[in-house]
């Protein structure tokens, strides 16, 4: 009985994987890769579906242990074969992004060799001597050398050295004479201060303190 229901189930999984794997060979040709990876994960929510109703069934057999063991290899295998799938339409969707990026590289390289033809067959300009004459920056004026100024006279010079002089002199008699007439002041002020009285006499039979 029990080899009776694992040859079932095995026959079971095999049929619904291989159906679902003719069903997406005939559509992937023409379908997205999103449209591919749904249909995948419907497969895998079937199997999953049907291990569990597997295993129920298990438990109301005799020997559980080894229907369920079954039950699981079958879920394995399933899975196995569905992750395989996905992993080759995640290397195609890397190769794809490869080869766009490529693609990208290969037209800036072009693009750049382009322009470096087109620069490089441009005409060359003709020299200008007016516009050369223009950019080349005129000589410098040498800096003037400043006139020296003509010597003073000596006669001048002793004749200013001579004012000078008697103008210090005539400030410093003019200081000394408001000092002195600083010092009368003060002398006529002293001298005319009168001295202190004197006290007065002590008063006669007058008892002592």
């Amino acid at each position: 009985m029990h080899t009776r229901l694992a040859g079932f189930l095995r026959c079971s999984v095999v049929a619904l994987v291989t159906i679902g794997a003719a069903f997406v060979s005939r559509g992937e040709a023409g379908a997205s890769d999103t449209a591919l990876r749904e249909r995948l994960s419907t497969e895998r929510r079937q199997v999953e579906r049907d291990y569990a109703a597997q295993e129920r069934e298990c438990g109301q057999r005799f020997l559980v242990t080894a229907c369920v063991d079954a039950a699981k290899a079958q879920r394995r295998d399933a899975l196995k074969r569905l992750s395989t799938r996905e992993a080759a339409l995640d290397d195609a969707e890397r190769t794809r992004r490869a080869a766009a990026r490529q693609q990208h590289i290969d037209a800036k390289l072009e693009r750049q060799m382009r322009d470096r033809e087109e620069r490089a067959s441009a005409p060359l300009i003709p020299f200008d001597a007016a516009s050369a004459a223009i950019r080349t920056p005129a000589a410098r004026t040498p800096p003037r050398t400043p006139t020296s100024t003509p010597p003073i006279d000596e006669a001048q010079r002793r004749a200013d050295e001579q004012r000078s002089r008697t103008e210090y002199e005539t400030r410093q008699r003019q200081v000394e004479a408001r000092q002195q007439a600083a010092a009368q002041r003060q002398a006529q002020r002293a001298g005319s201060r009168k001295p202190p009285a004197a006290p007065l006499p002590p008063i006669e039979g007058a008892s002592a303190p």
